[in-house]
């Protein structure tokens, strides 16, 4: 469960760009059928042969292509879940990283945006360049995160340091106050 501090107001909330996702989800279609048509335009892999078997009886290509798509829907699920479930809330203060690992795993991970150092944008190529998405590598003092295929990183980029830059001037306004008194 995500826990936010008191008056903490959240700016904006990334989850991964869809369209790296529809890739993700092309791939496995392709990789889903390719096997049916390898066997209908007459390509074999000769696994029979290892068995002896001179002619691979029908109700074992249907059983191995079922276990197959059984695999291909396997991991067509774990992408969904992980892009699903992957979001990256900025706020005020802070940027909350939900990430999901598999099936059964998520972890949260909260960083200060005052221990922010610099924001870099990897390098985007291909589609990611066309459609203006890519991945933010976020340098802390002594750690680092990753904010990956957002849409629009250049903007996302400057709202964290933006933010950064608030908290610090405020940070240095409350010091300037307290020695003051």
């Amino acid at each position: 469960m995500i826990q936010y501090d008191q008056g903490e107001k959240i700016k904006l909330v990334l989850k991964r760009y869809s369209l790296a996702f529809t890739l993700e989800t092309l791939f496995l279609i392709i990789a889903a059928i390719l096997p049916y048509i390898a066997y209908r335009s007459g390509l074999s892999l000769k696994v029979y042969d290892l068995f002896g078997v001179t002619k691979s009886p029908l109700f074992l290509n249907i059983g191995l292509y079922m276990l197959w798509l059984l695999f291909v829907w396997i991991l067509f699920f774990i992408a969904w879940s992980d892009y699903y479930l992957d979001v990256w809330i900025i706020t005020d203060g802070r940027v909350i990283d939900v990430e999901q690992y598999g099936m059964f795993r998520r972890r949260i991970n909260y960083y200060r945006l005052d221990r922010v150092r610099e924001v870099e944008l990897i390098k985007t190529k291909g589609l990611a360049k066309v459609f203006n998405y890519g991945t933010l590598l976020v340098k802390m003092e002594g750690e680092q995160f990753i904010i990956e295929e957002v849409k629009e990183p250049e903007k996302i980029k400057d709202l964290i340091l933006n933010e950064r830059r608030e908290i610090l001037s405020r940070l240095n306004r409350n010091m300037e106050f307290e020695a003051g008194k």
